[in-house]
């Protein structure tokens, strides 16, 4: 499906579909859809549809999808928006996790990117969570 899309002008409807079709991939295809896009141009779609299977990747396997993340050859607004995708798509499917591994790991190279979202999403965690994680999230945030 993904190969058929290159070099063509999608419409939002397709768009939408193909999005639905990204967010339930199983973790055993997270790499096959990758690399079907790997030579896809621009920003827009390719950008896009590379994010979200780096977000769903997250909900299933943060620690593969940030290991993915790193490896990738991405632009650099593709790169940070693949990084803030990961963070999102963990903290969307285990919150209490992301804050966990962000406590052990407070100088991994994911962990600004993390402590950013956690940052951006306090509603997400308990007070006391939030209150262990104020030496790592940016000031501002919380």
């Amino acid at each position: 499906m993904l190969r058929a899309l290159r070099g063509r002008m999608l419409t939002s409807m397709q768009l939408l579909d193909i999005s639905r079709q990204l967010m339930s991939l199983p973790e055993s295809h997270m790499d096959k859809a990758l690399a079907a896009m790997a030579d896809f141009p621009g920003l827009l779609p390719a950008g896009l549809l590379r994010v979200m299977v780096f977000s769903r990747w997250a909900e299933l396997n943060p620690g593969a999808a940030m290991t993915a993340v790193a490896s990738a050859k991405l632009d650099t607004i593709t790169g940070e928006m693949a990084r803030q995708a990961v963070a999102f798509g963990w903290m969307e499917r285990d919150p209490r996790g992301l804050a966990a591994w962000l406590r052990d790991n407070p100088q991994a190279q994911m962990s600004g990117t993390l402590a950013t979202a956690i940052g951006l999403s306090p509603h997400l965690f308990d007070r006391e969570t939030m209150q262990q994680l104020r030496p790592v999230i940016p000031s501002g945030y919380y």
